[in-house]
């Protein structure tokens, strides 16, 4: 069995891959496409290459959260089997929100290469019909945000519960992964306004999770406490 130094490592690299590939770089390379309906036709069909190159990252990325789960089993089972359990099930939910979000970009791109090949009265179809793919899209988009920042949120409540890294590192986690959910996602769900522009609400949570994964990456989890002691503050 892996130590816990050397379980923590792996997780760190797997928590930098994360952020890359299913919470920046996928986004930043789909900001046209997302945009808006009108934008989606005029320019998708003349980035295929990378809208699936992005969707590809994507499931990538969807697919980590449930890695990290099961590479961190082995340690929480016999310290907090419910929290593993926990851990493993909203990564795979989170999972399956990816894919549906995934299905409604290469939606979006069907829908601008056939209104490029497109005449006549199908052209004022399809864009009459481009809004309507767009905020399927864009639901797909928040509810798959509301998963995988809540696994984010449980993710670093089981290492603030076990100690397995410093408190205020967790601590910190947990407060940035709430004003995510209630300053970004929250407000498109529920549909209230909140103040300053998201990049204030989203940027320190990916600070955070930057931190944290340097943090293990270089230090790894803290050793399991001893039978009967409470983990290490």
């Amino acid at each position: 069995m892996r130590s816990a130094k050397s379980v923590g490592r792996i997780i760190g690299a797997l928590v930098f891959l994360h952020l890359a590939t299913g919470l920046m770089i996928p986004y930043i390379m789909l900001q046209s496409l997302s945009a808006s309906s009108a934008s989606a036709l005029a320019v998708a069909a003349g980035m295929e290459t990378q809208i699936r190159l992005a969707v590809a990252l994507l499931f990538v990325g969807g697919v980590i959260p449930v890695a990290i789960a099961i590479t961190a089993w082995p340690m929480l089972l016999p310290r907090s089997p419910a929290l593993g359990q926990w851990l493993l099930a909203l990564a795979v939910v989170s999972l399956a929100m990816q894919i549906v979000e995934n299905q409604h970009f290469l939606s979006l791109l069907s829908l601008s290469l056939e209104h490029g090949r497109a005449s006549g009265d199908a052209v004022a179809v399809l864009e009459a019909t481009a809004p309507i793919v767009r905020a399927a899209w864009r639901w797909a988009h928040y509810t798959h945000l509301l998963s995988v920042v809540g696994w984010m949120m449980l993710f670093y409540g089981v290492l603030f519960r076990l100690a397995l890294v410093p408190r205020a590192l967790a601590a910190a986690g947990i407060v940035t992964t709430m004003m995510q959910l209630g300053g970004i996602t929250l407000p498109v769900l529920l549909g209230y306004r909140v103040p300053l522009s998201q990049g204030a609400w989203g940027v320190p949570l990916g600070v955070a999770y930057l931190g944290l994964s340097l943090w293990l990456m270089a230090r790894g989890f803290a050793a399991e406490p001893a039978r009967g002691e409470a983990p290490n503050a």
